[in-house]
């Protein structure tokens, strides 16, 4: 694993994520600006989880992880996902 390959599977990681990341954040600010269609929100918000999904395991599968070290992965993924449903689930709105 050479250092250029390895800054160029990142780079590819980096903006996989950035652009799940807009897609999943675009539709509450889309559906905020415009009346969004819903099967659109639908498609952006399934589109955000498959592309980050793809871009975990490419990423991972680059680095060959172990089955440990995917084990950890996939328990990191879920509890940032749980924690933010947590999170988001008991709070009252602003007054």
């Amino acid at each position: 694993m050479d250092d250029k390959a390895y800054k160029r599977e990142l780079w590819i990681y980096s903006v996989l994520v950035v652009v799940a990341s807009i897609f999943a954040f675009g539709t509450s600010v889309l559906s905020a600006l415009i009346t969004l269609n819903s099967t659109l929100a639908w498609i952006l918000s399934i589109a955000s989880v498959v592309l980050f999904l793809f871009a975990t395991v490419k990423f991972a599968v680059y680095l060959k992880l172990n089955s440990r070290q995917w084990l950890i992965a996939i328990v990191l993924l879920l509890l940032a996902w749980v924690g933010s449903v947590i999170y988001l689930v008991t709070r009252k709105p602003n007054v």
